[in-house]
């Protein structure tokens, strides 16, 4: 985790379910050795931690990417990678 990048998902102006997601999601993120911020939970585990069900979770993971906040690498499974896009979205 790094503080900037929980500060900065704090400061998104979104709905409730969304910054808390995207704040779970920054808290739990590494830093790869090319400098990008990535988490990579199961979407159970991004449920559990936010008290959500699985279905809100996707939605929401939607929502941000729509808005440009987040970037999602697919794998067959349920496990993804995603990539906090600071820089970018609905405010920085």
């Amino acid at each position: 985790m790094t503080t900037a990048l929980v500060s900065w998902a704090l400061g998104q102006n979104l709905k409730p379910t969304a910054k808390l997601l995207l704040v779970t999601g920054c808290h739990m993120a590494a830093q790869h050795e090319n400098g990008a911020h990535f988490f990579d939970p199961t979407i159970d585990e991004l449920a559990a931690r936010c008290g959500v069900t699985r279905m809100t979770v996707f939605a929401t993971i939607r929502k941000l990417e729509k808005a440009g906040l987040l970037r999602v690498e697919r794998f067959p499974g349920d496990r993804n990678v995603y990539l906090p896009q600071m820089g970018a979205g609905a405010k920085q």
